[in-house]
């Protein structure tokens, strides 16, 4: 919706819908956002491909981890003049895996995820280890455009 094309509006939602989505599940999400966020408009396209890189990863971590706690944590890593880089981190406490095998998989959510995010001037990374939970970090550079 692009009355809804504010980084604010795009942390409000992606909050938003990690609460609804992980109480459904009956898993714990503990939210952690930063207050130091640049007025800015984010397009549609950059949008999209976050909000679906980020639900991927809750789902993931949902269906996959047998966690009881997610945490998702929004902030800016980089503040430099007109350019700003956000990060959003999603983090279980389950049982990890073996990023490697998971990643060689066909139709893998993991690849589409790095994909998305790619194909907008990010970076994206895994830390998982069999046993002690999955981390995925995603950054994405905008320029701080006024409202």
């Amino acid at each position: 919706n692009p009355e809804n094309d504010t980084l604010e509006d795009l942390i409000g939602y992606l909050v938003q819908f990690a609460d609804n989505f992980c109480r459904k599940a009956g898993i714990k999400c503990r939210i952690h956002v930063a207050d130091n966020f640049p007025e800015s408009v984010i397009s549609s396209r950059d949008r999209h491909q976050i909000v679906f890189c980020i639900k991927e990863a809750l789902n993931n971590a949902v269906r996959h981890s047998g966690a009881d706690e997610i945490k998702l944590e929004i902030g800016i890593v980089e503040n430099r003049g007109n350019k700003s880089v956000l990060r959003f981190k999603i983090a279980d406490n389950g049982k990890g895996f073996d990023k490697e095998r998971a990643i060689r998989k066909k139709g893998n959510g993991l690849k589409t995820m790095s994909h998305r995010i790619e194909t907008i001037g990010g970076r994206y990374s895994i830390k998982s280890l069999p046993g002690r939970g999955t981390a995925i970090e995603v950054k994405y550079s905008f320029t701080v455009s006024t409202v």
